[in-house]
């Protein structure tokens, strides 16, 4: 037996917890199908508190199989919150914490997890004292987030995105003039909800998103400009699917309602992207995690799937978080650009996630693009807005009108790899304009051999710095684009295994090792070799405090850009208490890592492919 520590904050539902001695009714039949996380929750709630859980079946369920399991539900004090999904075989429900081992042994019971709390993978930068906001200077006339992918100040953007309609599954997108087309129409054709209240975005995440996906700088420009503040594809439709409430949280089966409303309804909106900056740590393989195995589903369907890396880059390797861990969609890590345009001093932001990620060692993040200080659109009364006032660019920073000069601004800076997963999604509905033939598959491959290859390690950097004229210019064509497993040699000390992703992706001459990473000499980091949270079975996840709602949110949380930015602590966001639990984990309960085992597509099988060497330095 091994011991794991989880530390538990508000998870769905308040739990009321009555100390580390309580247990949950015990029963003669102990079901092994658990999540660990959901497991430790049973044994310290009291009976009678609801926790909410997503239970994973091994098919489609029928009609008659869903009336069953909504009587047997209801015979265990539970209520069904969504009887199915298109996105992943199972069912949402809610039941007292001491049926959970009940619902566990259910026939229709494959695997249950906790409907876990998701959040935005953000952090909050500010200011340093006597550095110009990024990617601009005193003398630049026009601030642009097209500065980071190398192209010129005051360029036109072509392509626009015209034509491309980008879903956006965060905290919702507020009404914003940068978001209107020419005739004052707005872009945002559709709000969607699975929060109760308003479909507008009351916590400023989505809009702030939305912005560097497609904002057109109108606030920022006009006789009076002298800098504008515009996103990558500035005429592209948007789609605003709020899973994310006033405080910035959600929950596992929010985003997986989303995802259904997206399958159902991509022909008719033309959705051919859709931007995720948000997540939840890991606990168990994809093919048992609800929101991996609905990324993969969007992108079997067509769907160019664009997801933040996470924010846990300061934990070391193994910090990619789902549904970033997904093989087949494009993962985001963060640069800073050191507020220049030159790419030889760009370096990775310190909160940036990495791989390989765990407990299945694929290689992430895919590419990284610049995270660090973003200025994009402000939500006016938001929660951001309210609560760190001084990330507001006031409107003197970037107009000379004189009427205005003490407005509090349109604008707002925030940092983290949620900015940096929607620069990638603009880039994508650029590429698309251009050719809207392109599979998800190929805009991955073309992305990740395009990027300048800067940094000394691919779990850290991915594949490299994104490169949209490059991207642009790109003429390959894969068919499929799973990101490598890693593997270490159990043999030989510091000799590295990756797949082979040529005949993976269809082509080995165009898809070559060297190509999409760059100088193989660059595998060599002894660092991750002997780093046993990675190659273990406990891995950070188990072993930290990010479990709890306030290690991100509450007295913990670090209102920063990067390391070197100014750090304090802003009141505490969530006040109920946390409990530590240490306990032994039975083997069915805790989940191990197993290199060999690979997240599948629905209804497709991946064979095995051949290995790579390289020998680390």
């Amino acid at each position: 037996m091994k011991t794991r520590t989880w530390t538990l904050g508000k998870i769905g539902l308040t739990l009321l917890l009555v100390g580390s001695a309580a247990r949950a009714e015990i029963i003669s039949d102990v079901a092994t199908n658990l999540s660990g996380d959901l497991l430790a929750i049973t044994q310290i709630a009291q009976p009678g508190a609801m926790v909410d859980v997503i239970v994973g079946s091994n098919g489609p369920l029928t009609a008659q199989e869903q009336l069953r399991i909504q009587l047997f539900v209801l015979s265990l004090g539970g209520t069904v919150k969504a009887a199915s999904f298109s996105s992943f075989s199972g069912y949402a429900c809610s039941v007292p914490a001491n049926r959970v081992n009940n619902l566990g042994l259910d026939r229709a019971s494959h695997h249950l997890v906790l409907d876990r709390k998701i959040r935005p993978t953000l952090d909050v930068a500010l200011p340093t004292i006597g550095a110009e906001p990024i990617g601009v200077g005193p003398s630049d006339p026009v601030a642009t987030t097209l500065n980071h992918l190398n192209v010129g100040i005051g360029q036109p953007v072509s392509p626009t995105g015209a034509g491309v309609t980008v879903a956006v599954i965060d905290s919702g997108i507020a009404a914003n003039a940068d978001l209107r087309t020419s005739l004052g129409l707005d872009r945002v054709i559709l709000r969607w909800s699975a929060v109760a209240g308003s479909n507008t975005d009351e916590f400023g995440h989505g809009t702030h998103v939305a912005g560097i996906i497609g904002g057109n700088g109108n606030a920022s420009s006009g006789a009076y400009a002298t800098r504008m503040f515009r996103g990558v594809a500035p005429d592209v439709r948007l789609i605003s699917m709020k899973v994310l409430g006033s405080d910035g949280s959600g929950q596992v089966s929010n985003v997986l309602q989303a995802v259904d409303w997206i399958l159902a309804n991509r022909a008719q909106y033309h959705i051919r992207v859709v931007n995720m900056s948000l997540g939840h740590p890991v606990v168990e393989t994809c093919d048992k995690d609800p929101l991996c195995q609905a990324v993969e589903a969007m992108n079997a369907a067509g769907i160019v799937v664009v997801v933040s890396a996470g924010n846990w880059g300061t934990l070391g390797y193994g910090s990619v978080t789902s549904p970033g861990v997904a093989p087949d969609v494009i993962t985001v890590g963060a640069a800073k650009d050191m507020n220049t345009c030159a790419l030889d001093d760009d370096d990775i932001a310190s909160y940036s996630s990495r791989g390989p990620t765990w407990p299945e060692h694929i290689l992430k993040p895919d590419v990284v693009a610049p995270g660090n200080r973003i200025i994009s659109l402000r939500v006016p009364g938001g929660y951001l807005d309210t609560h760190f006032q001084e990330l507001r660019v006031p409107t003197s920073e970037y107009s000379t009108d004189p009427f205005h000069q003490n407005d509090p601004g349109a604008y707002f800076e925030l940092s983290g790899t949620s900015m940096a997963a929607p620069i990638v999604t603009g880039m994508i509905a650029q590429m698309l304009e251009a050719d809207g033939s392109l599979t998800p598959a190929t805009v991955k491959a073309r992305l990740m051999a395009s990027a300048h290859k800067i940094g000394r390690s691919p779990y850290i950097f991915g594949a490299g710095l994104v490169n949209l004229p490059d991207a642009l210019s790109a003429d390959q064509v894969a068919s499929a684009a799973p990101s490598p497993h890693v593997y270490q040699d159990p043999d030989t000390p510091g000799l590295v295994w990756i797949e082979n992703v040529g005949p993976i992706w269809g082509d080995t001459a165009v898809w070559s090792d060297t190509a999409i990473w760059g100088d193989t000499a660059i595998w060599g980091d002894t660092a991750i070799w002997g780093d046993t949270a990675i190659w273990g079975d406990t891995a950070i996840w188990g072993d930290t405090a990010i479990w709890g709602d306030t290690a991100i949110w509450g007295d913990s949380f670090l209102v920063h850009g990067d390391v070197d930015v100014i750090k304090f602590k802003p009141k505490t966001l969530f006040s109920n208490p946390q409990l530590a639990i240490t306990r032994a984990l039975t083997s069915s309960a805790r989940t191990t890592a197993t290199p060999q085992s690979s997240a599948r597509k629905p209804g497709v099988e991946r064979k095995r492919q051949p290995v790579t060497f390289f020998r680390a330095k």
